[in-house]
């Protein structure tokens, strides 16, 4: 069975043709999304790390590359892209063409994709055990919910594409370990009322909401919409007015 994107077969194949070398016991690789849980309010940016954890406490890993297959809530979340500050130095990191239907535009938006990375020739990247940050995904918050989550999948696509990490010991060698989810809860604001981010609910915040009083649809938490309805109404104004005076916890 082929596993992972075609990107990285040059160097698998390169990396066979290497002189061997001493080579210690390959070690399973966790694949985990950091924070594994979080809370967030309607319109703000989802920060997920994954990570690479070695699951030896006592040695690291090297890996040449991964596949890692995810899927999402797009009704909840908008996959934006990565963010590589702090990330391993890889020679290829991001969403690429691939034969498995799962990438449909870059970056993914239907709710399952593949993410690829490669390490650099004769450079491969090492997973710790405290774990090695491989990127971060970032993702739009949609719409309230108590619980959605981001996941990582064994495999997905037609013809099917596999998760999968390899050795940068030992080429073509599945080094693969346990695979983690996040959990994300949406709410409507973090404090509500507080429609200026200020920490206080206070007369800035009545006059913002009162004028977008009567807005019928498409009005936003800090317009005053308190309750994430697409409305500015009296349910709104009565949520502010029973906070009016106090400061966000």
């Amino acid at each position: 069975m082929v596993r992972g994107n075609t990107e990285w077969l040059a160097v698998v194949l390169l990396c066979a043709f290497l002189p061997p070398g001493p080579v210690d016991a390959e070690v399973p690789v966790n694949l985990e999304w950091r924070p594994p849980s979080q809370t967030v309010q309607v319109g703000d940016t989802v920060n997920i790390g994954l990570y690479a954890v070695c699951s030896d406490p006592n040695t690291t890993q090297s890996m040449a590359a991964m596949d890692v297959i995810f899927a999402w809530d797009p009704e909840r979340l908008r996959l934006l892209g990565l963010d590589c500050t702090g990330a391993a130095n890889w020679l290829y990191s991001g969403f690429p063409d691939d034969p498995y239907g799962l990438n449909e535009t870059i970056p993914p938006q239907d709710g399952d994709g593949l993410y690829t990375a490669l390490s650099p020739l004769g450079n491969p990247v090492h997973a710790t055990p405290e774990g090695t940050l491989v990127t971060t995904f970032q993702f739009e918050a949609l719409s309230v919910c108590d619980l959605t989550i981001v996941d990582i999948l064994e495999s997905a696509g037609s013809p099917p594409a596999h998760t999968v990490v390899y050795s940068g010991d030992t080429p073509n060698t599945d080094v693969t370990g346990t695979l983690g989810h996040a959990e994300v809860t949406i709410v409507c604001q973090l404090c509500p009322g507080d429609l200026n981010g200020d920490g206080v609910i206070d007369l800035i915040d009545l006059a913002t909401l009162l004028a977008h009083y009567d807005t019928p649809s498409g009005a936003d938490p800090w317009e005053g919409d308190l309750d994430c309805d697409g409305d500015v109404d009296l349910s709104d104004l009565a949520a502010l007015l029973a906070v009016y005076n106090t400061e966000c916890p």
